[in-house]
């Protein structure tokens, strides 16, 4: 039996039950358009992880005490806080250290025109924030060190901030009032792709030491390192002098054991580590959930092809009768089930690129990623609707070529 009279008999076959056909197709559809969403989804949101941190630098390092109990960490008194001696002796006496900011965070009432946010995050630091942790300014600039020596009352807007307050307009020389007084804006930051940080206002270190209460100590230091390759060095050394400083800081049997040390140190190579591996397993979660879609749809084709195979039974064993071999019978079956998921496999292809180009143009507000479609997402959409054609379509088949013909005549009366 040439291939093209198998598929002219599918198709026909196909055409005469259009409705059932459809309703059919239905699933594959909605399996084949969840698989390339959720991918392309998956794939965007690790993008946006990815392009959070690709402007900070690999130099970059957090220093903390860790004050609460984490597994079998140890933890630190809160009667020992990081201060600027701390700072100072990091800065002076670790060889791996090219550089060291401070940061303290306060909480205070913003207010700029008539928008007041209770809860505004302001975190204190130095003028070499930028150089130290990649971050830019998209508006005016940052506050300089002139400006944190006299103690000005001047200020930097997280992104998201300034849309908060200002909303489209230019900030750059405009005034926030912050915990009753006035702060005249400098600049904005470039968004860092997360709502939290990207809310924050940035004050200069002494007018906050000295204009604000509650900035005594330091919540975290930003230390920079000589190099990439130095950052490990700098871990051990920047531990090793806290320790001598605070001698009644608990030490681990492995004094650098990340895990188990009261002193908390991050590379911003591991935040992109773990943010990956984490994006990662979001995305095979996805996977999973279209894959569950599309075996729904694929158990409809089997269901179906085993009516169809009832439904002709008589067909069958007259086809058998006048010479139809078993592998032609099989290759009918199984050309109606491809068939099936192929055309449900496009529609759903379209459909899915519809809905990934609906949520691209989503406002930035709805926090949702842009998705990327890429071409091994739809070579495993291609793959797996021609694979679920097969697989759910060769039980059917072999059913109806295993049917004896004169049974199958005698059932036809």
């Amino acid at each position: 039996m040439l291939i093209w009279d198998i598929l002219r008999g599918a198709i026909r076959s196909l055409v005469s039950k259009r409705t059932r056909t459809m309703l059919t197709m239905l699933g594959i559809i909605v399996g084949v358009g969840s698989v390339i969403v959720m991918l392309a989804y998956g794939e965007g949101q690790k993008n946006e992880i990815m392009a959070r941190f690709e402007g900070w630098s690999e130099r970059l390092l957090t220093v903390q005490f860790v004050y609460y109990s984490w597994g079998d960490n140890l933890t630190v008194p809160y009667s020992i806080r990081l201060n600027t001696d701390d700072l100072n002796a990091i800065r002076d006496e670790c060889s791996a250290v090219s550089n060291a900011i401070p940061e303290a965070m306060g909480r205070f009432t913003g207010r700029a025109g008539s928008i007041t946010e209770d809860d505004q995050f302001v975190l204190a630091t130095t003028a070499e924030y930028c150089e130290v942790t990649g971050n830019s300014t998209v508006q005016g600039g940052f506050f300089t060190m002139e400006d944190d020596q006299k103690m000005a009352r001047v200020c930097v807007l997280g992104s998201r901030a300034k849309e908060n307050y200002f909303e489209t307009m230019d900030v750059v020389g405009q005034y926030l009032t912050i915990n009753g007084s006035r702060f005249r804006i400098v600049g904005v930051l470039e968004s860092v792709g997360h709502h939290w940080l990207d809310r924050l206002v940035y004050i200069p270190w002494r007018t906050a030491t000295n204009r604000l209460p509650h900035y005594d100590t330091i919540d975290e230091i930003n230390v920079q390192a000589v190099s990439a390759s130095k950052a490990g060095l700098a871990k051990r050394q920047i531990r090793e002098l806290l320790h001598l400083r605070y001698p009644s800081l608990p030490v681990p049997d492995d004094m650098h054991d990340d895990e188990l040390s009261p002193i908390y140190m991050k590379c911003i190579q591991n935040w992109v580590t773990e943010r990956e591996q984490t994006a990662d397993s979001f995305a095979l979660l996805l996977k999973v959930i279209g894959g569950l879609s599309l075996l729904i749809g694929g158990v409809g084709v089997m269901n179906i092809m085993l009516v169809s195979v009832h439904e002709r039974t008589p067909e069958i064993g007259l086809r058998k009768a006048i010479g139809a071999r078993r592998r032609d019978i099989v290759s009918q079956f199984i050309a109606e089930s491809i068939m099936i998921c192929l055309a449900g496999g496009t529609i759903g292809m379209a459909v899915a690129f519809t809905v990934c180009r609906y949520l691209e143009r989503m406002p930035a507000e709805a926090n949702i990623p842009d998705p990327v479609i890429t071409t091994w997402a739809m070579a495993i959409a291609v793959a797996v609707t021609v694979g679920t054609g097969l697989f759910f379509g060769v039980y059917p088949a072999l059913q109806a070529a295993r049917l004896n013909p004169i049974e199958a005549l005698h059932e036809g009366r």
